[in-house]
């Protein structure tokens, strides 16, 4: 799990990616469940234990009193996919 944002300018810019274990053609590529409807391919068990993960996330924002936890966008992709694709450079 990390962040990056321009949150000095505007706490709106944060976003937490989750990197997920896994075969790559078995995870969602660049999703974030609140905005993204999922692909029909992905198993239902998989996406909501995804929602879990991402209301565990907005829930440790809103317990430490960030503004608008709920809006915190919780961004979700394959480890490996992430590594191949470049480390950091995947998400430019």
């Amino acid at each position: 799990m990390f962040w990056y944002g321009a949150v000095e300018i505007d706490r709106k810019h944060l976003v937490v990616w989750v990197l997920l274990a896994g075969s790559p053609s078995r995870l969602p590529a660049w999703y974030f469940p609140s905005k993204d409807r999922a692909d029909s391919q992905y198993e239902a068990d998989l996406l909501a234990e995804i929602e879990r993960m991402r209301e565990t996330v907005v829930a440790c924002f809103a317990r430490e009193g960030w503004p608008d936890a709920d809006r915190v966008a919780v961004g979700f992709d394959s480890e490996a996919r992430v590594g191949d694709g470049g480390g950091w450079h995947y998400f430019k």
